[in-house]
């Protein structure tokens, strides 16, 4: 073997032995995997927050250039609802969509804007103010101090739906066992004379088919998304209280990513995400889901005038003490809801 040849073959292989390392490099950077996250909820797929979630999921996958993968865990698949927040804080999901009112006492100013008969016209107008006061006042972001918020919304509003017996006036309340969540809405019927109590909305079905319930409070997309519907002989409106949503992250996952990875999915999410996907999604629902129900007119009753505006005085009992409570554990509960009251009246 000529020397010339043995020198020739040393400059190959040593050119060889670095360009795979250059390739490799390139390679890992355009081609490495996704990171990828579990999200979790308890909404069934095609209910609205089935829907919202796996939107703004997709939105975020795309905006990131797949550099994120996001897998959906619905209908508890992952964690119950009211354990989704636990769950997102230790990492059993890196994402989690939820509803407050599956927490009581945990995010008291969140839950100002579910106290009845405030006056949210949709859900957008709800979830903008909640958007607003969770800028607007640091004590709202401190109940969230353990995870990132990616989203705030509520739902368009909830009538009251039961089982053999029909709710034509506020008096028919009285007695009848309600599911409601915390907060507001469940004091209101508890002053209305009603005895209500929380479950989550997995639970409604079969606790109203046997019997253990009479009614029920909730959006009547959930309704439709949880079937409810199929066990309920009666609806009465007004839709009398607004429901809370967040979308949260673990807040050790969000900060290990790259900082264009976070502004991608900053723009896509907030005030983005609660105009184009959540509150959009709730209130294009509403309509759609009564014809797909099929609730007869002679089946959903109205409150007569003189009952909606006993309804709204009760209302400003539940709000005086709920405030009070909230002011008692040193939060400015008064001046986040008075707040609260000028947004949605002044929302167009």
């Amino acid at each position: 073997m000529s020397k010339k040849w043995i020198l020739g073959l040393i400059a190959v292989f040593t050119v060889s032995s670095l360009v795979p390392v250059v390739s490799v490099t390139f390679a890992a950077t355009k081609e490495s995997k996704p990171i990828e996250f579990r999200f979790a909820h308890h909404d069934p797929p095609m209910g609205p927050g089935g829907r919202s979630t796996a939107m703004w999921a997709k939105k975020v996958e795309e905006v990131t250039k797949g550099k994120v993968k996001i897998t959906m865990y619905p209908a508890s698949a992952l964690a119950k609802g009211n354990a989704t927040y636990d769950a997102v804080k230790s990492n059993v999901a890196q994402i989690g969509w939820s509803t407050t009112g599956l927490y009581p006492g945990r995010f008291p100013l969140t839950d100002l804007l579910t106290q009845p008969y405030i006056g949210a016209k949709n859900a957008m107008a709800g979830s903008l103010a909640l958007w607003n006061n969770y800028q607007k006042f640091p004590e709202v972001r401190a109940d969230y101090a353990d995870v990132k918020v990616l989203a705030l919304s509520t739902h368009q509003g909830a009538p009251i739906g039961t089982r053999k017996v029909a709710v034509k006036k506020l008096d028919d309340l009285k007695g009848l066992k309600i599911r409601s969540t915390a907060g507001g809405s469940l004091q209101w019927l508890k002053a209305a004379g009603a005895s209500p109590l929380t479950m989550p909305p997995s639970d409604i079905y079969m606790n109203l088919e046997k019997g253990v319930i009479d009614g029920w409070t909730i959006d009547l997309i959930g309704a439709e998304g949880f079937k409810i519907y199929e066990v309920t002989d009666y609806y009465t409106l007004p839709y009398y209280y607004v429901n809370c949503f967040w979308v949260v992250m673990n807040k050790d996952a969000w900060n290990s990513l790259p900082k264009d990875v976070q502004q991608a999915i900053d723009k896509v999410s907030g005030e983005w995400a609660i105009k184009n996907i959540f509150a959009a999604t709730w209130d294009a629902g509403d309509k759609e889901s009564i014809k797909r129900m099929g609730i007869p007119a002679d089946r959903m009753f109205t409150l007569p005038e003189s009952d909606i505006t006993k309804a709204k005085e009760i209302s400003k009992s539940v709000w005086a003490e709920e405030i009070a409570k909230i002011e008692a554990a040193g939060k400015p509960a008064q001046k986040i809801f008075d707040e609260t009251l000028r947004f949605l009246k002044d929302y167009k």
